[in-house]
């Protein structure tokens, strides 16, 4: 719930906006200038009673702190965003399978992904450049979380089988998350 309602913030604070520029507009002269070479198109835009008191009163200076807190809470949900995701551990590594094996080795890292707490995410893709590389990518809750994984006995296994299928390890990145499409809560 609480997401459904962060991803409509934008869309709320916009149609805030647009208001806030409405009811300025609809209190300068520019607007009555308009209204009055234009009558028959700009009817439907008439206040009543109550909109007109508001917007009587709107000067620039209400303006442009209606635009400032407007602007700030749109940036806000943004930056929650990169706050709850500083703490999570991403890592992307490319690794060789000895040549030939290396459909062996993919069905060995993904037997022993099942039950990980704290994985956000792991992916095992193979490298259309190379017959023989793979690529993983993982995300995590936390450093700790990966660390702790490593001592789980079905990872254990995984490694130990794969072992022997493995010629090098090409490239590894550790990366901070800060969200995305797919990227499971452990929350």
């Amino acid at each position: 719930m609480r997401e459904n309602i962060a991803n409509l913030m934008p869309y709320l604070i916009a149609a805030a906006l647009l208001l806030a520029i409405f009811a300025y507009v609809r209190s300068t002269r520019i607007f009555s200038a308009l209204l009055a070479a234009q009558p028959s198109v700009l009817d439907k835009f008439r206040p009543t009673p109550c909109i007109r008191r508001l917007t009587m009163t709107l000067d620039r200076r209400h303006f442009l702190a209606m635009a400032a807190v407007g602007t700030t809470a749109f940036a806000l949900p943004a930056a929650a965003t990169r706050t709850t995701g500083a703490a999570m551990y991403g890592l992307i590594g490319k690794l060789k399978a000895v040549p030939g094996q290396r459909d062996a080795l993919i069905s060995i890292l993904l037997d022993g992904v099942s039950g990980m707490p704290g994985c956000l995410s792991y992916i095992v893709a193979q490298d259309p450049a190379d017959a023989d590389a793979i690529w993983i990518t993982e995300a995590w809750d936390s450093r700790a979380s990966h660390e702790a994984s490593l001592s789980l006995p079905s990872v254990q296994a995984a490694i130990a089988k794969g072992r022997p299928l493995i010629a090098g390890f090409e490239q590894r990145i550790e990366t901070s998350p800060v969200g995305g499409h797919g990227i499971g809560t452990t929350a």
